[in-house]
């Protein structure tokens, strides 16, 4: 899974002078809103000048308030912020988050309708090569196939890897013009490095092909249909 689009900052609150409760020559210093409730406010998103504050309408989506301006965050796909924990965690975790909005309206087959699936089954994205759920107990979770591969629907229903795109019917020319063997070479060398404790800086993470090519719907369950449609 992805990390949140952009980190949040974390930054002191401003500091203001407080008189000593018992020696009035004294002054104490401390955070404003140690020293003084922080009052309500109405900016769009800020329910006060600062703090973190979940979206009211997106479970993935929350703000960052400073001085009451705030800034935009998301979660990665499939999950939501938790407005007690305060972190990104699985939609279904979320008791305030409905999962169907999270993933796309993509919803898991009833239980007994795919054979041999086990205790959980993959599926393909329906609109993106490199995306797929994976189903457990009815809930469906999003995950992405590593940079330079895509999601392979499987022999059996519900079954499925991540394999070369030239190898996935459909999805020959997701990644465009990409050079797949020097972010494959990259990705080969980082692991080698890690694994003889050396560190080295990750390889540039490519930008989404701006026409990704859908694969075909063979064993692939379909999004329900939108408002309006017969």
């Amino acid at each position: 899974m992805h990390s949140v689009a952009r980190s949040v900052q974390r930054h002191e609150l401003p500091v203001s002078a407080v008189q000593h409760p018992k020696n009035t020559a004294k002054f104490c210093s401390c955070p404003v809103s140690a020293a003084f409730p922080e009052p309500a406010i109405s900016a769009p998103h800020c329910p006060r000048l600062y703090g973190i504050f979940a979206d009211e309408s997106k479970c993935d989506v929350f703000w960052n308030c400073w001085n009451g301006e705030a800034s935009r965050y998301q979660c990665s796909p499939g999950l939501a912020y938790d407005r007690d924990a305060r972190v990104c965690m699985w939609a279904d975790q979320v008791p305030e988050c409905k999962v169907e909005e999270v993933a796309g309206g993509f919803t898991c087959p009833a239980p007994g309708e795919l054979a041999n699936a086990g205790s959980f089954s993959r599926h393909a994205h329906p609109d993106d090569c490199r995306k797929y759920y994976i189903c457990l107990e009815g809930v469906a979770r999003e995950y992405g196939c590593p940079i330079g591969t895509v999601f392979k629907i499987g022999e059996s229903d519900g079954s499925g890897n991540c394999e070369d795109p030239e190898d996935v019917p459909g999805c020959e020319d997701y990644y465009g013009d990409l050079d797949l063997k020097s972010i494959r070479k990259s990705e080969l060398l980082a692991g080698l490095n890690n694994s003889q404790g050396r560190s080295s800086p990750p390889a540039a993470a490519p930008n989404k092909p701006t026409k990704p090519r859908p694969q075909n719907n063979q064993n692939r369950p379909s999004p329900p249909p939108s408002q309006g449609e017969a």
